[in-house]
């Protein structure tokens, strides 16, 4: 049985790294499907020409069946396929694809955006429909699709996976550290994505008690990683509460994996999101976490065990845990350390690939 993977993941998140897509490949082959992961973010391949080069590999590679990693653009291609030439197609839900949809009503008002917003809204609900499967990367997401009225039948709840290869103990944070001045300190890092308004609400309502923090630890830092249409927002708020001497700022960081070895302690501190891939590599980097209990991020921690979830406005309960594993280095290591195997067993992308194949089977029969 071959299968056409259609993916827009390949240079960056859980698919960056041949070992992640070579696991994957090879979880399905030992199940007998051949897996072609087709990369749609190449350079080489402008928007207008994703429709022939999507059905040039269809029309060459003559699949048994069509998976997707994104809805809007390849979503409509592959649905046209599947109608015309009945190819079973199978969809992977990786976020909030109607709430997506709703921001960017609200942040792009033109009529252009608009119209293109209606359409992304009809053939991504269109292909949501007639997919055979559908494959939300969490619980969390799995109830959202109800209640937009998919089939519950065919939703089959399978994690992401994380690169294990890029994220894990023995990456060295001195790189980072050096270049931020940052010796001795201990370091308090968030990473997040700034082009959506609920992460950004997240971190600056948390930042009072991240302020009492730093004034009662003046040998912490605050690492800020990520970039976005409200990052100045997020400056304006740092300067406000008066924490930029203790605060680094840094943008986009390509290698990530860095910035989680140096760090002491992450903070997830988002209002929305379905599962973080964020909470994924600080988890298999070996680093306590502290994070918002919202979405599916209850299903990458173990609260107590792998990390800690705070309730979403408790910024008393923020304060109190993040002092209690400044203050002891065994606890810290410790949560890290079960972190650390908790994704390993369950989040690596052997188990992920295995488990697609056996709904595949399971579908094609």
């Amino acid at each position: 049985m071959n299968l056409l993977f259609f993916s827009d993941r390949l240079k960056r998140g859980e698919f960056a790294s041949l070992r992640a897509r070579e696991e994957f490949k090879s979880s399905l082959k030992k199940k007998g499907i051949i897996c072609k992961i087709v990369d749609l973010k190449s350079f080489l391949s402008p928007k207008k020409y994703k429709f022939v080069e999507m059905y040039q590999h269809v029309r060459r590679d003559s699949p048994d069946l069509i998976m997707i990693d994104t809805i809007p653009l390849i979503g409509s291609f592959s649905l046209i396929m599947k109608l015309f030439k009945a190819y079973p197609l199978f969809v992977r839900l990786r976020g909030d694809f109607w709430k997506e949809l709703q921001q960017q009503r609200i942040y792009h008002k033109n009529s252009v955006s608009l119209v293109k917003n209606m359409a992304r809204n009809v053939l991504g609900n269109l292909c949501l429909k007639y997919a055979n499967a559908v494959f939300p990367v969490c619980n969390y997401l799995k109830d959202i699709g109800i209640k937009h009225h998919l089939q519950p039948e065919k939703l089959f709840t399978i994690y992401n996976g994380v690169d294990l290869d890029r994220f894990h103990l023995k990456e060295n944070g001195e790189v980072y550290r050096r270049k931020y001045g940052i010796t001795d300190e201990k370091l308090l890092v968030c990473v997040s994505n700034f082009n959506f308004p609920e992460k950004v609400e997240g971190l600056i309502f948390f930042l009072p008690a991240i302020k009492r923090i730093l004034n009662e630890n003046p040998d912490v830092r605050f690492l800020i990683v990520g970039d976005g249409l409200f990052l100045n927002w997020v400056k304006g708020q740092i300067a406000k509460h008066k924490i930029s001497s203790q605060t680094i700022i840094t943008g986009f960081v390509r290698d990530i994996e860095r910035i989680y070895a140096a760090a002491d302690i992450v903070l997830y501190l988002s209002f929305q999101d379905a599962l973080p891939t964020v909470l994924l590599e600080a988890s298999a980097s070996g680093k306590p976490i502290v994070a918002n209990k919202i979405g599916g991020v209850h299903e990458i921690i173990i609260n107590q065990k792998t990390g800690i979830l705070i309730d979403k406005y408790d910024r008393e309960a923020l304060y109190t845990y993040v002092t209690q594993f400044l203050d002891n280095d065994p606890l810290r290591i410790k949560f890290g350390e079960m972190a650390q195997k908790s994704i390993n067993t369950r989040f690596n992308w052997n188990v992920i690939g295995r488990q697609f194949a056996d709904i595949f089977l399971k579908l094609m029969k």
